[in-house]
């Protein structure tokens, strides 16, 4: 499936999860600890959710990873036993397909910042070799 189509479809998964909750944009954004703006971005498909964000989902709103990214599965995760009471189950094969797109998730955050860091390496030493040339210009002055 096409990458822009999945980011669509979860991106219509998690306004549907929202509203589930009950929440508008500023309360499910704010107990996220992000602005409106950012959570607008998730739910509009403009940004993929970053795997650290869906760890907060879960953590704080029960959300089933696997339900958001591949809509298998109940909208909430099956350890939520005292304020849900709908039918979900999770089968193994779903738990290891949310690692996996986590990791890889993870994964290109991780690239993403090690380009940027080779990136501000290679300024630093087209610097430090702009610094030696004019050390050793200053050097042959007489």
């Amino acid at each position: 499936m096409n990458k822009k189509v999945e980011n669509k479809e979860s991106a219509e998964r998690l306004k549907q999860f929202r509203k589930a909750i009950g929440l508008s944009q500023e309360k499910f954004s704010n107990g996220l600890g992000i602005s409106k703006s950012a959570y607008v971005r998730y739910e509009s498909g403009k940004r993929e959710v970053p795997s650290r964000m869906m760890r907060i989902m879960f953590e704080k709103f029960n959300l089933s990873i696997g339900w958001l990214l591949f809509g298998e599965g109940g909208m909430f995760s099956p350890e939520d036993t005292e304020t849900r009471h709908i039918p979900r189950s999770i089968s193994e094969r779903d738990k290891v397909k949310q690692k996996a797109h986590i990791a890889q998730v993870e994964l290109r955050e991780i690239h993403e910042e090690i380009s940027t860091v080779k990136v501000k390496l290679e300024e630093i030493g087209r610097l430090i070799r702009e610094l030696e040339r004019t050390i050793n210009e200053k050097e042959k002055e007489p």
